[in-house]
């Protein structure tokens, strides 16, 4: 959605924007080149082979700042940078398919891996940890609410079932649980994928961070600034929604003085048709965003 985030993001072609999940470049390449040589771009991923792509992508481009850092982590970075706001911010919190294909991290149920499942790798809760060490009815809670798995509760009993008895140390392992515990065998892999995503999104606490971003961004954007999420399922869109929905007409107090933030648009914004062409992961795109007001 590379246009509709230029149009949608940039007021400011002096402007510093912060770029929260950087990832290989993409979105940070495309705002750096509609701004002039005295605006900046933040980009920030904790993935620390992403960063090291985009670091050297970006060793040239003077535009471009790019550290290794979980987003939830940005006013640290700011505040190292002595920068009080900025104009705008992006989150694409799409899963991508090279952390997707990893074969260390173990996010995809077609390969044999270790249950690590994190995006970053200081964090201390692995995906091992959690099918081994929570309870049933924990799992069964994850699975049902991050999944949306209509069989939750069999395959939650499944799992620990499998861990108590031999320990569940890899993705196949996981995998063959859920196996067990369905007795219809048609569509396994959108039942492999649903209760692989409730697992990431557990280890990696990715809705409560969503949800500190879109509480903690907007008093760091400048008036006329905006934030933009991007989402690529309806789980993560629901939690964007209902947060950003619930801030619209809110008035915040900042360093810079009392601000307003409004909605940019009640209705989701799409990938145009040519970009669906161009790329088809794009097709489940959803993007949603904030404008700060002054008061």
């Amino acid at each position: 959605m590379k246009d509709e985030v230029v149009d949608n993001l940039i007021s400011n072609k002096s402007g510093v924007y912060l770029d929260c999940t950087l990832g290989f470049g993409g979105h940070a390449q495309e705002i750096s080149n509609n701004l002039d040589e005295s605006g900046m771009v933040i980009g920030l991923d904790c993935d620390q082979d992403a960063f090291a792509y985009s670091k050297d992508k970006f060793k040239s481009n003077k535009k471009v700042k790019v550290f290794n850092s979980n987003y939830v982590d940005f006013e640290n970075i700011l505040n190292s940078l002595k920068i009080t706001e900025i104009d705008g911010a992006i989150m694409d919190l799409g899963i991508s398919s090279f952390q997707v294909d990893h074969k260390s991290k173990g996010f995809s149920y077609r390969i044999d891996s270790d249950l690590d499942m994190r995006f970053d790798s200081s964090y201390k809760k692995t995906a091992f940890k959690v099918l081994n060490s929570y309870s049933e009815n924990r799992i069964s809670d994850i699975i049902k609410n991050f999944g949306e798995e209509r069989n939750y509760k069999k395959i939650s009993n499944s799992i620990v079932r499998f861990s108590k008895k031999n320990n569940m140390n890899t993705t196949f392992d996981l995998k063959e649980a859920i196996t067990k515990a369905i007795s219809y065998k048609t569509n396994m892999n959108k039942i492999f994928s649903r209760v692989f995503q409730s697992i990431r999104i557990e280890v990696n606490q990715e809705f409560q961070n969503i949800n500190k971003m879109i509480e903690s961004l907007p008093k760091r954007i400048k008036a006329g600034g905006k934030i933009l999420w991007i989402t690529f399922h309806s789980l993560e869109d629901r939690v964007v929604k209902k947060s950003t929905f619930k801030l619209d007409g809110k008035e915040i107090i900042t360093t810079n003085g009392k601000k307003k933030i409004k909605l940019i648009s009640k209705k989701v914004i799409r990938p145009s048709r040519q970009e669906i062409l161009n790329n088809k992961r794009s097709r489940s795109a959803k993007l949603r965003g904030l404008t700060i007001l002054e008061c």
